[in-house]
């Protein structure tokens, strides 16, 4: 996932029809996560390792 990919996403939702502040938030999310897992290849990334320490860092 890439800033740019995220980009494109945004404007695919515009396109069909969400909001601004729905696609903004969807946007801020996904780069949320952009950051969180540092580059890792999605297809790499698992619940125990990955996904689950990034939401206790979120959550201090």
């Amino acid at each position: 996932m890439t800033a740019e990919l995220v980009g494109e996403y945004h404007e695919f939702q515009l396109a069909k029809g969400d909001t601004r502040k729905h696609a903004n938030e969807m946007a801020s999310r996904l780069a949320d996560w952009i950051e969180d897992l540092g580059g890792k290849d999605l297809r790499q990334v698992t619940l125990r390792d990955h996904i689950k320490p990034a939401l206790d860092r979120r959550r201090v």
